[in-house]
């Protein structure tokens, strides 16, 4: 079994370079990157596979130390959620603490991190 792409498939996805949050542009790395970890592989389709993945992702501009580094930021999440105790006031967000705001590059990331230990953060692109 191998992987399947129809023929008019274009591997366009969210340029890096695009006016979006990065954490945006990390959800593209992780769903290209872990697509095929359901479909039973061999080694050689599953190589080839990474290869086309990361083929991909530079033709859309992503730097391969942003591709690492989602992959490891992926792996170090996985392990701090998993060592969390779920009931812990810190980590359990209501509607309450969640805000939303409107997306605008460099100004949305320095709010967030202002407000990332009382409320949760949410992005609105503009005009959408």
């Amino acid at each position: 079994m191998s992987i399947y792409r129809k023929p008019t498939h274009t591997d366009r996805y969210l340029d890096y370079n695009s006016h979006h949050p990065v954490q945006h542009k990390r959800s593209v790395v992780d769903t290209l990157l872990n697509g095929a970890s359901q479909i039973p592989l061999t080694q050689a389709e599953r190589s080839r596979d990474r290869k086309h993945v990361l083929k991909v992702l530079r033709d859309n501009n992503y730097l391969l130390w942003f591709t690492n580094n989602c992959k490891s930021y992926r792996n170090l999440s996985d392990s701090v959620s998993s060592n969390t105790d779920s009931s812990d006031a810190s980590t359990s967000f209501t509607s309450s603490n969640l805000v939303v705001i409107p997306y605008v590059r460099g100004v949305s990331e320095k709010i967030s991190q202002v407000l990332c230990n009382n409320v949760k953060v949410g992005f609105k692109l503009l005009g959408v």
